[in-house]
């Protein structure tokens, strides 16, 4: 199917979609419905291949959504989404992995 087409069916310009494709804008749990009902593929499609062993890991070894109902880290996700500035960002991500590298 092309991104024109999806796009259509989605409501969406192709611009759009592109940006999902590529990882530009996120996608919402209901925008991912959307898609999964115009390619007729279930959600889980999109997961396939994935274990529940293989999930990202955050410091600490735990996993990510273990990280994610740590107050600390959600408000740290919260801050950094506000950053408008992708250079900002990407210096942010440096100094973290560096922390990271030190401990």
């Amino acid at each position: 199917m092309s991104q024109e087409r999806l796009a259509d069916l989605l409501g969406v310009t192709f611009q759009q979609v592109q940006k999902y494709e590529k990882g530009v804008n996120r996608i919402t749990a209901g925008r991912l419905h959307d898609i999964c009902q115009a390619l007729d593929v279930a959600v889980a499609y999109f997961f396939e291949g994935l274990s529940k062993g293989a999930s990202s890991k955050a410091s600490g070894g735990d996993t990510i959504s273990e990280a994610m109902t740590d107050p600390d880290t959600i408000a740290l996700v919260r801050m950094f989404a506000q950053i408008k500035s992708r250079k900002v960002k990407r210096q942010v991500l440096q100094l973290v992995r560096a922390m990271d590298a030190e401990t």
